[in-house]
């Protein structure tokens, strides 16, 4: 195979390879262990900054700790890392999603037509910590088991 082709993929083939985190669906489960399902993915944003090195993936997600309703989530991925940078919740449906040029700021719409604006900072720099979720630790400190 050809050395060029494997140490540059295509932002498509990296994008395809990205999947939520089985321990994130177990946390947001119930306390029998059965995990929160992936309802659909409702939006999808690749960064403007180059190298297209991040993708945003907005979820609707079935979780039986909440009631007649979805958890709308909007999960940050490093495509090159393949790995989670971020998890970011909205209100309602997302519908569909946009940075500025220099990716400072992620903006989300939703279906009954607010904004959310989401800082994409550094998290260390970013003064309102509440938007990332450290899904491992929780669920380490929830049910140890599961991640074994």
């Amino acid at each position: 195979m050809n050395k060029m082709k494997v140490a540059k993929q295509s932002s498509v083939d990296l994008k395809t390879k990205l999947k939520l985190p089985q321990e994130l669906l177990i946390l947001l489960g119930d306390d029998e262990g059965n995990p929160a399902k992936i309802h659909k993915v409702t939006a999808l944003h690749m960064f403007e900054t180059m190298p297209q090195s991040k993708c945003a993936v907005a979820y609707e997600i079935m979780s039986p700790r909440v009631t007649n309703d979805f958890m709308h989530l909007v999960v940050v991925y490093s495509v090159t890392a393949n790995q989670v940078l971020r998890i970011l919740s909205a209100e309602s449906e997302v519908t569909s999603m946009c940075t500025p040029a220099d990716d400072t700021i992620l903006i989300v719409g939703t279906s009954v037509g607010s904004i959310c604006l989401f800082d994409m900072s550094d998290f260390e720099l970013a003064t309102v910590p509440f938007e990332f979720l450290n899904y491992r630790a929780l669920l380490a400190s929830k049910n140890p088991s599961a991640l074994e």
